[in-house]
């Protein structure tokens, strides 16, 4: 059954055979489990239509199983199990795990350098969650210095940044799935040129796991993060467009110590994992270094 089908929709036609002439060969059909009973009806034909719009994307509607059974007028039964698969429509748009990103990059870095990986993801499944990124620009200056892989979403530089010190390049990424009709996101970018001695804040590691239990209290302490700097830093988590990418704000973390604790309680069945961008900010000769 197609996602998102009416009200009404006709998923399937059961046949039963009763030998008994009369009233003991007649058969009425009854759905038994709760859970097929909220979305779905059967009528004297053993025709079954459903009763609500569902959504692959809702975990448990993915896979529903109707226990039905058939009941002749002598009152015997006979049982069935019809499991109703949910198939794909292209009904979600990319979404990025962060509301933009802010970086910066030294002048005198080879062309092809990584400067960012930008990422989305799309709760579609198949095509209709292949995505493709571009750069959308106002300023040619940004595709003659910068460019997207369109498959994984990393930004490089094109050609040597020298003599551009200072300058702050400003666009969008679009995100565009590969559904009939596709749909699309995009998010903003901004990339700072810094001179080759401007001091930027440096984490020990690229990056840091933890694993926590869902009971954890609010308020606990999960770790210390912080960067090496010559200049005062501080911190911020990215508040992302995800449940996953902390858009919520389930975690936050202490502006000048960079403690990261946690705001909010945790539910395993509902996420079952966070991925967050933490920011250290520091400040050179006016402008502000991430």
């Amino acid at each position: 059954l197609a996602e998102n089908s009416p009200v009404g929709q006709l998923v399937a036609e059961t046949k039963v055979s009763d030998e008994d002439s009369g009233t003991y060969g007649q058969v009425t059909y009854y759905i038994v489990n709760d859970f097929a009973k909220d979305k779905f009806s059967v009528n004297e034909e053993g025709q079954i239509f459903t009763l609500e719009s569902l959504d692959r994307e809702n975990t448990i509607e993915k896979v529903i199983a109707i226990n039905l059974m058939a009941k002749d007028g002598g009152g015997k039964v006979g049982f069935c199990t019809i499991n109703v698969i949910l198939t794909d429509i292209n009904d979600n748009a990319p979404q990025f795990r962060a509301s933009e990103y802010r970086v910066n990059v030294a002048s005198d870095v080879p062309k092809g350098t990584t400067v960012v990986k930008i990422a989305a993801s799309d709760a579609d499944e198949g095509s209709n969650a292949d995505i493709a990124y571009t750069i959308e620009a106002d300023s040619e200056n940004v595709e003659e210095n910068f460019e997207v892989h369109p498959f994984s979403g990393i930004i490089v530089t094109k050609e040597s940044l020298i003599g551009l010190e200072n300058d702050l390049y400003a666009f969008y990424v679009r995100a565009k799935d590969a559904g009939s009709p596709s749909k699309e996101s995009v998010i903003p970018v901004y990339i700072r040129i810094l001179a080759p001695e401007a001091p930027v804040p440096k984490f020990v590691e690229p990056h840091y796991r933890f694993a926590i239990f869902e009971d954890l209290s609010v308020g606990s302490e999960i770790d210390v993060i912080q960067a090496e700097s010559e200049q005062p830093v501080f911190y911020s988590l990215v508040k992302g467009n995800t449940a996953e990418s902390n858009r919520d704000e389930a975690f936050v973390i202490d502006r000048d110590t960079g403690r990261l604790k946690l705001k909010k309680n945790l539910d395993h069945e509902t996420t079952k994992w966070y991925q967050l961008m933490l920011l250290a900010q520091s400040n050179y000769e006016g402008n502000e270094v991430v």
